[in-house]
């Protein structure tokens, strides 16, 4: 799971994805517990520091997820 999480934020950040498609990619992944968490990453990533949901993304999964 966290590889394609990994890959997930790359194709993002290279935009080879579409934040919509990255949004049903991660969504996928979690549960609906989950998807206010997802949510956030997905706007950091749309936001001017796409590097900071990466960082967001790798803090979460260190996290023991």
């Amino acid at each position: 799971m966290k590889d394609k999480i990994k890959e997930i934020c790359n194709k993002l950040n290279r935009e080879q994805l579409s934040v919509h498609a990255a949004t049903e990619d991660l969504l996928n992944l979690f549960s609906a517990s989950k998807r206010h968490l997802v949510q956030s990453i997905l706007d950091d990533v749309n936001s001017c520091h796409p590097e900071y949901a990466h960082e967001k993304v790798e803090a979460y999964l260190d996290d023991g997820c």
